[in-house]
């Protein structure tokens, strides 16, 4: 009899080593529309601690977490376009429909999921239905917590990211893997668990872990609690064999040699729940005054200063944003447009300046490739 898999840990750095075996090690081939994958054989589990951190050492790839910081304000702002995001990782386009923006984009259904309001005219539903609706949007996000402040003991608070409308015709590039989102707050601790109908452990799985913390965080941050457990439900854990051959073998060399993925974080360090949380307001004090300097040095300014991104996060600061977004967030973007700007003193100076909670994974991200 096949069990489902738990995998039970700190961080997804202490069982990542574990998840990769099971699916390395018990998986079975098969070969969605064409392209051949090892998956699970059954759905896997992944339990984390309240005190976990979001960030993941990966053996023999290396995560990107320029992108990574830019996607997640990217997902909470609930955009959708493909120029900003794309800036920061150019194979993103490739999974959109029409090269401006995403069917799929968590932000975007998060934040402005489509409602509709019937009306004496406008919109058709459909060809067959006569009624006639209005198209308005929800944030699911600030009705999440509306809920959870009206009723702390509520067992309502649920986020979907499936739209059947949407997502059971065929033709997108985009499906959102991640399905469901449920909360549950006690004790001024709000755990958070997840359904995921497919993860590749190799591309999606670190990502998704930085996204959905950091959800975590804003929505535990308005409602001025903790940042709780954090589980997820994964239908199809698995790796594509043929888009990542040459690191499927660095993955399972390192395996093979029982090379522990160790998280750079021990029981000593200090829990991550304060640090990065952040209310609504203070988001939106911090997105309004990023999006306008990220646009004017991607996009406008000839020359670039450290005085003026220096300005920036100490107005960020006076304006009640949280320090770590105030810095880290804020400079790690920055410090890639410095970077594909041909600006490294700029840079260094930006990476100096960020939580060493992920200045380790810059300097990883940055260092030259090493053999296996």
């Amino acid at each position: 009899m096949l069990n489902l898999n738990v995998f039970q840990g700190r961080d997804l750095n202490s069982i990542l080593s574990q998840v990769y075996t099971h699916v390395l090690k018990d998986g079975r081939q098969s070969c969605p529309r064409g392209q051949m994958v090892l998956e699970a054989p059954r759905p896997v589990v992944i339990d984390l601690e309240s005190h976990r951190h979001p960030w993941t050492l990966m053996p023999g790839r290396k995560l990107n977490p320029y992108f990574a910081v830019a996607e997640v304000i990217w997902i909470l702002a609930g955009r959708k376009d493909v120029e900003f995001i794309a800036y920061y990782n150019k194979n993103m386009s490739q999974f959109s429909n029409n090269g401006e923006d995403f069917d799929g984009a968590y932000g975007d259904r998060l934040r402005n999921w489509p409602e509709y309001q019937k009306q004496e005219r406008g919109l058709y539903y459909s060809d067959e239905d006569t009624r006639t609706f209005q198209l308005d949007f929800i944030d699911q996000i600030g009705l999440v917590c509306n809920r959870l402040k009206k009723d702390p003991n509520s067992r309502q608070a649920v986020m979907s990211l499936w739209d059947p409308a949407r997502d059971l015709k065929e033709g997108s590039k985009d499906y959102p893997c991640n399905n469901l989102c449920y909360f549950s707050l006690r004790d001024e601790q709000l755990d958070m668990s997840v359904i995921r109908r497919s993860n590749d452990m190799l591309w999606g799985l670190p990502y998704n872990q930085i996204q959905f913390y950091f959800i975590h965080a804003l929505i535990a941050g308005e409602l001025g609690a903790w940042v709780g457990r954090y589980t997820e439900f994964v239908q199809n854990m698995h790796v594509y064999m043929d888009n990542y051959p040459e690191l499927l073998k660095k993955v399972q060399a390192r395996l093979d040699l029982d090379r522990k993925m160790e998280s750079p974080f021990t029981e000593d360090c200090e829990p991550f729940n304060g640090s990065m949380r952040i209310t609504f307001s203070q988001f939106e004090t911090f997105k309004r005054m990023f999006f306008e300097i990220e646009t004017d040095w991607r996009c406008r300014y000839p020359t670039i200063k450290t005085s003026h991104i220096k300005q920036i996060a100490e107005m960020m600061e006076a304006q009640g944003v949280p320090e770590f977004w105030a810095r880290t967030m804020l400079y790690i973007p920055m410090a890639y447009i410095a970077k594909k700007r041909d600006k490294p003193e700029l840079h260094d100076f930006l990476v100096a300046q960020i939580d060493p909670a992920l200045l380790w994974l810059v300097e990883d991200f940055n260092k030259k490739k090493e053999a296996v």
